[in-house]
C-alpha cells in the first residue's frame, strides 16, 4: 500500500499540474485571439508617422511625426533639484521630435504616450515635464503649426518601490518601449 501512495501521488500531482499548465496555455492563447492589432517596432532615429491609427482612445494624428532621439535614465535630483515633495528616484527621460507635415489635427497628447517596461507602466512625471519643457506653460500636449518641428523631453518617473531589487539595481538593461499608437497597428520604439 505505501508503494502505491509514492507512486500515485507523484502521478496525480503531475497530470494535475500538466491540466493547469494546458488551461493557462490555451486561455492565453484565446485572449492574444482576441487582440487582432499588429505590431510595428521601430527604431530611435527614425521619424514614425502616427498615420490613421489611434494613439489612444480614438485619438488620431494624421500628418504628425515623431522621432525618438535618445533615451537615458537619470536622478530626479539631479535633473530637477528644485522639486520636493513624493518625487520619484529617477525619471527616464525620452528626447523626441514631433514634426507636423500637413495634419489639422487638434495635437498631441503626450499623455498618451506610453512608456512600458516588461512588467511596468510609467507615469509622466508633470513637475519634471513642465520645468524640462518650459514651452508646454503647464499643457500636457502639444500642437504644432504645418510644416514646423519641436524637440521636448518625457520624463517618466521611475519609483524604487514599485521595482524588484534586482531589475532597480540594473535599470540600465531593462527593456523598455515607447508606445506611439495602440490600434490597428501598435507602434513601438525599444529604447533599450
Amino acid at each position: 500500500m505505501k508503494k502505491l501512495k509514492f507512486v500515485l501521488i507523484p502521478l496525480v500531482t503531475a497530470l494535475l499540474a500538466a491540466g493547469w499548465i494546458a488551461g493557462y496555455t490555451s486561455l492565453n492563447r484565446f485572449y492574444d485571439s482576441l487582440d487582432n492589432s499588429e505590431t510595428l517596432t521601430c527604431s530611435t532615429g527614425e521619424f514614425v508617422p502616427f498615420g490613421e491609427d489611434e494613439i489612444n482612445y480614438h485619438i488620431q494624428a494624421d500628418g504628425y511625426l515623431i522621432c525618438v532621439n535618445g533615451f537615458k535614465i537619470a536622478d530626479f535630483a539631479e535633473v530637477c533639484p528644485d522639486i520636493e515633495g513624493n518625487t520619484p528616484e529617477k525619471l527616464a527621460l525620452v528626447d523626441i521630435t514631433l514634426k507636423n507635415i500637413g495634419s489639422d489635427a487638434e495635437g498631441i497628447p503626450l499623455t498618451e504616450l506610453r512608456l512600458y517596461g516588461i512588467d511596468e507602466l510609467l507615469f509622466l512625471d508633470y513637475d519634471a515635464l513642465d520645468r524640462l519643457n518650459p514651452v508646454l506653460q503647464g499643457n500636457s500636449g502639444i500642437t504644432l503649426s504645418t510644416n514646423t518641428e519641436y524637440r521636448l523631453t518625457l520624463p517618466y518617473g521611475l519609483y524604487k518601490a514599485n521595482f524588484s531589487r534586482g531589475t532597480w539595481n540594473s535599470l540600465d538593461r531593462y527593456d523598455l518601449f515607447l508606445q506611439l499608437t495602440s490600434y490597428p497597428t501598435r507602434k513601438i520604439v525599444r529604447l533599450q
